[in-house]
């Protein structure tokens, strides 16, 4: 009950900065272009990989034992070589390693899945190589998104305000020719995106880094104090933060202006919830949480990914 309360803060944080960073987005843009009088390149790769009237296929090629040792090691983020065939055509000696922030972590800890998300350099081991111009591709796993959608349309939003945002498609997943799953491909936003908006692959590329709870505490599958992000976490937890104990009980933060009655317990103590005046015919507080009418169901919280990617950076 208090972790759930906890975290509709945070996404409703997460939600406000989103908003705030698609209205930046937009002024931004007009701005650099202004400011450089430069306008975008027509890339090869916009048609041959984001022309979203047809799927597209990628098909990776690489010894099991490495794509085992991959995955075992997810959480190190290391790059490891393979080939892969895109629509039938095929780039060799690619970098390939699972990415994510908070969908990394979860599935690093989650027994049930290995679907990682993907990150594809084409320069990293033979330089100046790209896929028809692109240099780096992200398959991201559409974690937590029952629709395979959301991600989709919020690009489209971008787009429609004007923002210049990644290209997009939807990319059947294969291993040595096995089929692994159906995932979005993104354009990463690095010097081929610069290219493509602006007109030059260098230059300072500011992102904004995942947002880190520290400051709340963080957490794993041991409770606060791993991986820095909503539901991160790496193995064991044995990092302690701001806003936990040693045996991963949590301290809440101090709330300004909190609702008359309201008291967040120390440490699992009894929860005393607030005043909300009259509640629906057979919906009552308690301490151990909302008593729900026989006929109610409680609808699956999914979480919400915030990915980081730094151009400047050899990642």
């Amino acid at each position: 009950m208090i972790s759930s309360k906890f975290i509709s803060k945070a996404a409703a944080f997460i939600m406000l900065v989103a908003v705030a960073a698609c209205i930046a987005a937009v002024v931004f843009a007009d701005r650099i272009k202004e400011s450089t009088g430069e306008e975008g390149v027509k890339m090869e790769y916009e048609d041959k990989l984001f022309d979203t009237s047809k799927i597209i296929s990628v098909n990776i090629i690489m010894d099991k034992d490495k794509w085992d040792e991959m995955l075992e090691n997810a959480i190190s983020e290391q790059y490891y070589e393979c080939d892969v065939e895109i629509n039938g055509t095929r780039f060799y000696n690619v970098a390939i390693r699972p990415k994510g922030n908070t969908s990394l972590s979860n599935i690093v800890n989650d027994p049930d899945t290995d679907r990682y998300s993907f990150k594809l350099e084409f320069g990293h081991f033979t330089e100046g190589q790209t896929c028809w111009g692109l240099d780096k591709l992200i398959l991201n796993n559409n974690y937590a998104d029952a629709t395979s959608m959301k991600e989709a349309i919020a690009y489209d939003m971008f787009k429609y305000l004007g923002a210049d945002v990644s290209l997009y498609n939807y990319a059947d997943i294969s291993l040595n020719g096995e089929y692994w799953g159906v995932y979005l491909a993104l354009e990463a936003v690095e010097e081929s995106f610069l290219m493509r908006n602006y007109g030059a692959a260098d230059g300072d590329l500011y992102k904004p880094d995942p947002m880190s709870m520290n400051n709340m505490g963080d957490f794993d599958k041991n409770g606060f104090g791993g991986k820095a992000g909503m539901g991160g976490g790496r193995r064991g937890g044995d990092r302690k933060t701001e806003g936990t104990t040693g045996d991963g009980n949590f301290t809440p933060p101090d709330f300004e202006n909190m609702p008359e009655g309201f008291d967040f317990p120390q440490n699992g103590g009894d929860f005393t919830p607030p005043d909300f005046g009259d509640m629906p015919e057979g919906l009552e507080f308690s301490k151990d949480g909302a008593d729900m009418p026989k006929d109610s169901k409680r609808p699956d919280r999914a979480s919400n990914e915030n990915t980081n990617e730094n151009t400047n950076k050899d990642t």
